[in-house]
């Protein structure tokens, strides 16, 4: 527990070589499997929080609540270095990503007997809105004309106080249309419309 809480706050990881990240244009797993080891530059990453819930034999269960980009493999290999006995994954389970959780998720059980008993339309109440994963990105409402102009691949000037970076676009007409990107120079330009009704 003492060693867990050092863990605790910004660290340093070297990605294992069992990951998507790309070495000259290659996947390093697929290095990896031809017994191929590349020198990784360290990441820094964060974690909030690491708590043990469970210790049976050479075995312990714990709790971790991380940073994007935390590779939990290497956390317990790192572990089990500082307690000098070596450690490595058996199993690990994902409880939430952002705001989606555990709680709110369906089973593969659940979804195939709405199916059978509704057919395809009784799956869409299960449906997230589009910009449900955008929820940490500023929103502007806009009337329909001038969404509409963005929709035409038009920039517009924003006459407001918005941070430079991407936007959520809705209309009163589409709701949620799109994103847009304010620019350096106060413009607002469209980065990826997925749908305007006319």
């Amino acid at each position: 527990e003492q060693l867990m809480a050092g863990f605790c706050g910004e660290i340093e990881q070297i990605p294992p070589m069992f990951s998507a990240l790309k070495h000259q244009g290659k996947p390093l797993y697929k290095l990896a499997v031809k017994g191929i080891e590349v020198d990784r530059q360290p990441r820094t990453v964060r974690i909030f929080a690491l708590q043990l819930l469970e210790y049976k034999g050479t075995t312990i269960e714990f709790d971790v609540h991380c940073s994007k980009g935390t590779y939990i493999r290497t956390l317990a290999e790192d572990l089990g270095q500082k307690l000098g006995c070596g450690a490595h994954l058996v199993a690990l389970r994902r409880y939430a990503v952002g705001q989606y959780t555990e709680a709110g998720s369906v089973s593969l059980q659940e979804l195939e007997s709405l199916h059978e008993n509704g057919g395809c339309e009784s799956l869409d109440g299960r449906l997230l809105p589009l910009d449900s994963g955008l929820w940490r990105l500023p929103r502007l409402d806009l009337d329909d004309i001038v969404a509409k102009r963005l929709c035409n691949g038009q920039r517009i000037a924003l006459d407001k106080e918005m941070q430079e970076g991407l936007i959520r676009l809705y209309s009163p007409r589409s709701g949620f249309f799109g994103l847009g990107e304010r620019r350096a120079n106060g413009q607002l330009a469209p980065r990826r419309i997925f749908h305007f009704s006319v």
